[in-house]
């Protein structure tokens, strides 16, 4: 019996790893968007004798969604370019930072009123 060769496994295309961290950066952009709404519903009742402190939530959930939008703009003109984007990474944990921030700053608010 003679040994059969088998084909060496194709590479994964590179539009996949793009596709991945697109959909990464468009996550973060609605978990962004979608605290910033949250905080602001909370504004209305549960936190409105907080002042201009539960305000800072609002402003760094904005950041996040804000700066995972610029991501995904970079990493778009560089795949349409034809160049590797090279700030993705930062994008995605500036974004992380500033959600994790915005959760902070909601929670302690939240812990003020009490």
């Amino acid at each position: 019996m003679a040994a059969e060769e088998t084909p060496p496994p194709d590479k994964p295309s590179r539009d996949l790893g793009h596709d991945l961290q697109f959909r990464t950066l468009e996550q973060l952009t609605n978990l962004g968007v979608g605290g910033a709404g949250l905080t602001i519903t909370l504004v209305g009742g549960l936190l409105k004798n907080l002042g201009a402190f539960v305000w800072i939530a609002t402003a760094e959930f904005g950041v996040a969604a804000l700066i995972a939008l610029l991501g995904q703009i970079d990493l778009t003109n560089a795949v349409l370019s034809g160049v590797e984007p090279k700030k993705n990474r930062a994008y995605t944990l500036l974004a992380i930072l500033f959600l994790a921030m915005g959760i902070g700053s909601m929670g302690t608010s939240v812990l003020l009123t009490r």
